[in-house]
């Protein structure tokens, strides 16, 4: 497949568009530790960000009769909203409620809307989590922190950026073309290991 970058006030894109929203870290922390002006900046790179994307995609894509997929990549923690991440998990909830209502009426266009929403991912953003939480917890960092933390993760390890991947390929392609408003959770079953008691 494909994935073509447009100047999406131009008539020079493919008839099969697709875009990615990808973007914005939004920090840890409860409603005290971020400050407005910190909240604020993050949803400008994320959450607004996506919103302004897919806007213009969807006008692009309707006035020019092109069709296409758009695919935003959020996270679990919209999912399981928590104090700790309390500017993260509103501003996820959001994307996740933007892309379901985006995706229940863009299809009169032609256009799927999806949503994926990776859980932990291996990557240096985690990396530096638990390094931070080994310190915390333990003082030192002297056992790494997948070790001390595998049992926390199903298959006792994080996703890799392969596997989320995959799936943003799969809901793109053709074979998800029935597939509109929707949001894939790939976090290995992470939502159903929460212990309440």
């Amino acid at each position: 497949y494909e994935i073509y970058q447009c100047d999406w006030s131009s008539d020079v894109c493919s008839s099969d568009l697709i875009l990615v929203n990808n973007a914005g870290s939004i920090p840890a922390g409860n409603i005290f530790d971020i400050d407005e002006d910190r909240w604020r900046e993050a949803w400008d790179a994320k959450v607004f960000a996506y919103i302004g994307a897919t806007r213009a995609a969807m006008r692009h894509m309707r006035d020019h009769k092109r069709g296409g997929v758009i695919l935003n990549v959020i996270g679990i923690g919209g999912e399981a909203p928590q104090w700790g991440y309390a500017a993260g998990s509103t501003g996820n909830a959001a994307l996740i409620a933007f892309s379901k209502a985006m995706g229940g009426h863009s299809v009169d266009y032609g256009i799927r809307v999806n949503a994926v929403n990776p859980g932990p991912v291996d990557t240096d953003r985690l990396d530096k989590i638990f390094i931070d939480r080994n310190v915390r917890e333990f003082g030192n960092n002297d056992v790494d922190w997948r070790q001390r933390y595998a049992h926390e993760f199903p298959w006792g390890r994080a996703a890799t950026s392969q596997e989320i991947a995959d799936v943003v390929v799969f809901l793109a392609s053709d074979r998800a073309k029935y597939l509109s408003g929707e949001a894939v959770n790939v976090d290995g079953g992470v939502l159903r290991r929460i212990k309440f008691f």
